[in-house]
């Protein structure tokens, strides 16, 4: 029994590796931080999908793993050749397997993702982060375990805080676009004031579309899911 691949994750497969090619391109990032708003919006969630998608990835080559051992298990004589493979697979997904039932904690997940984008951001850390490359690297890196930290969150706590946090998301980045968006001294002093107003209008749009466009496009599609399985 072999290992088959579908196609939604042949996709997000393929969405992984574009987004990591384009984390590991020195100067497509450096023309994103050129721009506050890049730089907070678009090269941030890069790393938090690179996260989200690499928790996803491994879930999805786990139940992969999981129906390919019990195929082995059937056998009645795995081949030398295989063992090898079949330990360190059932090794593997136990470990994988242990993180995905850690469902009490989900909020100790939240609390993790606050403290790191709080530290972060911290004027002085900001500017020093965009003039240290070094230290620019390390914030990318926590920002991919964020994205790894919501979405472990996301599968904890279930649906309905899903809908929260978008709504949560949406307020918090609006909220802070109108302050970026009236500000009349820059808040980082690597960036013109002009960025900071520029930033601010971005957030703000894009706070809009989560709830205007985004959020009813996603209850919409979880209703019909909840139709169709009761039905």
């Amino acid at each position: 029994m072999g290992i088959t691949i579908k196609k939604n994750t042949i996709v997000l497969i393929t969405c992984f590796i574009i987004l990591l090619i384009i984390s590991l391109q020195p100067f497509l990032l450096i023309s994103l931080e050129g721009e506050l708003a890049y730089h907070m919006i678009i090269e941030h969630s890069i790393f938090f999908l690179l996260g989200a998608m690499s928790i996803k990835i491994s879930e999805v080559i786990l139940k992969n793993l999981i129906v390919y051992n019990r195929g082995q298990r059937n056998l009645l004589k795995i081949q030398n050749n295989k063992k090898i493979l079949f330990t360190f697979t059932n090794l593997w997904s136990n470990i994988i397997r242990h993180i995905f039932k850690i469902k009490r904690i989900g909020y100790i997940w939240i609390a993790i993702s606050v403290l790191i984008l709080t530290f972060w951001h911290i004027p002085q850390i900001f500017d020093y982060s965009v003039l240290n490359e070094n230290i620019h690297i390390m914030q990318h890196i926590s920002f991919i375990f964020v994205g790894m930290a919501g979405f472990l969150s996301i599968r904890s706590l279930g649906e309905s805080y899903q809908i929260f946090l978008i709504l949560i998301l949406s307020c918090m980045m609006g909220f802070t676009g109108l302050i970026f968006s009236v500000l009349d001294e820059p808040l980082y002093v690597v960036y013109s004031i002009a960025g900071h107003n520029y930033a601010g209008t971005s957030m703000v749009i894009v706070s809009i579309l989560l709830l205007v466009v985004f959020l009813p496009i996603y209850t919409i599609k979880k209703t019909l899911i909840y139709i169709k399985t009761k039905t």
